[in-house]
């Protein structure tokens, strides 16, 4: 989409909250966390390797190419929905930009904010 777009695409994610979603794929809802970050993670790589394996708890291939590349360096930006403190991490650690439910709430509870002070920071280099 990005190299369609002409680099205009940004790649929305989230978790999801509703479980019913989950099991129409078959799929374990307790795992939607730990699953959505590997899935961000092989997106990255795919983006920016020329061939990529992994080998992971949701996802194992190997050898795979990836083409054509975005057009964006390091692929388009990811933007992050939700509200969870771990939608926030997410943000923090692999994503670009939260991109928030329409219900209001805090951005970041007091206990989250004291905590993201040692989270690792993701940081796009271009």
């Amino acid at each position: 989409m990005d190299y369609l777009s002409g680099g205009r695409f940004e790649f929305g994610i989230g978790a999801s909250w509703l479980a019913q979603e989950w099991a129409a794929a078959e799929l374990d809802f307790a795992t939607r966390g730990r699953r959505v970050d590997e899935a961000m993670a092989v997106c990255r790589r795919l983006w920016t390797e020329s061939t990529v394996t992994h080998h992971g708890e949701f996802f194992s291939f190997d050898e795979v190419v990836f083409e054509p590349k975005p057009v964006q360096a390091g692929g388009p930006p990811i933007l992050v929905g939700g509200e969870s403190d771990a939608a926030l991490r997410r943000v923090l650690e692999v994503g670009d930009r939260r991109r928030p439910m329409a219900q209001l709430r805090p951005l970041v509870t007091p206990p989250l904010f004291d905590a993201m002070s040692s989270w690792p920071r993701h940081t796009r280099t271009d």
